[in-house]
């Protein structure tokens, strides 16, 4: 059985049962879906969102947390009453292809995969769609869990199928994290089981803008953990590390955010100064390859 998860903060409600139909209509049929509301202040909403799930299907799992938590926390919470072998992850504002399970699963099984990630379908304000692919071309290492150091790859939580106990061995997801909390819950995975890739657009991802002010402030807290948390990785691979350097600065300047772009450069350079990557022109690129499980 896969449990499906989906985590709902104020959206509305013809936009989360959007989400919620493309569970239902999956076809791969031996699934439990589990709706967790991080919203229970609008007590009003909470209702609606419950009798709309009931018109859905009367099977689904509808938690309303005591107060707000956090999206991280409101997934750890659909991971404690999940049932299922197999865990997936769904934004409330996204939506899965219909065969999304299906296909995953059979990787996951033939390859004894612990996680299996995918291409999926980037959705614009104007409701233009590019299929979107892991760039791995300014990417180093020669394991996943290297080029995970470099950078996140795998993207958003609506993309991965994974197996439940190795996900409850990382413990979830890390409630204190503002951003990255997908990046460092892969992370902890890739080190110690295999992960696989599927190349089919198995979701449509709706972008929208977010202030570079707000994203900057959630990004930077992520960014510095992650370097703190997996120091001694980035000390037993240096390459990987400036690698990883030049990716944030590229990250900092492609959003005008000169002063910490430069900050990341200058490390990059202080760490390998005789590399000739320290002198790429790195902001266009890097900035079109982190759309790939970018934030929203």
């Amino acid at each position: 059985m896969i449990s499906c998860i989906i985590t709902t903060y104020k959206r509305e409600i013809d936009i989360l049962i959007r989400a919620v139909n493309s569970v239902l209509s999956q076809t791969y049929k031996d699934i439990e879906l589990i709706v967790v509301n991080d919203a229970p202040e609008d007590v009003k909403l909470s209702k609606s969102i419950g009798e709309a799930l009931k018109n859905c299907s009367s099977k689904i799992k509808y938690i309303v947390h005591e107060k707000n938590m956090g999206a991280c926390a409101a997934r750890n919470t659909g991971i404690r009453h999940a049932k299922g072998e197999y865990i997936a992850f769904l934004d409330d504002d996204d939506e899965w292809v219909e065969n999304k399970l299906e296909l995953q699963l059979k990787v996951a099984e033939a390859e004894n995969a612990t996680l299996v990630y995918c291409s999926y379908y980037s959705i614009d304000n104007k409701g233009e769609m590019t299929i979107m692919r892991p760039n791995m071309k300014y990417i180093k290492g020669d394991t996943d869990f290297k080029r995970l150091l470099c950078f996140n790859f795998i993207g958003s939580t609506s993309f991965p199928l994974l197996r439940a106990d190795a996900l409850r061995a990382v413990k979830g997801f890390n409630e204190k994290l503002q951003s990255s909390q997908d990046h460092e819950a892969w992370l902890k995975i890739a080190k110690h089981y295999k992960i696989t890739y599927i190349d089919r657009p198995l979701v449509k991802y709706y972008y929208s803008a977010v202030s570079i002010t707000r994203v900057t402030e959630k990004r930077d807290q992520g960014y510095t953990y992650l370097l703190k948390e997996f120091k001694d990785d980035y000390q037993k691979y240096p390459d990987i590390l400036h690698c990883r350097y030049m990716l944030l600065a590229g990250v900092y300047l492609g959003m005008k955010c000169y002063k910490k772009g430069l900050k990341y450069w200058g490390l990059a350079i202080k760490l390998d100064p005789v590399s000739s990557e320290n002198f790429m022109i790195i902001s266009r690129a890097i900035k079109k390859m982190f759309k790939f499980g970018g934030e929203k």
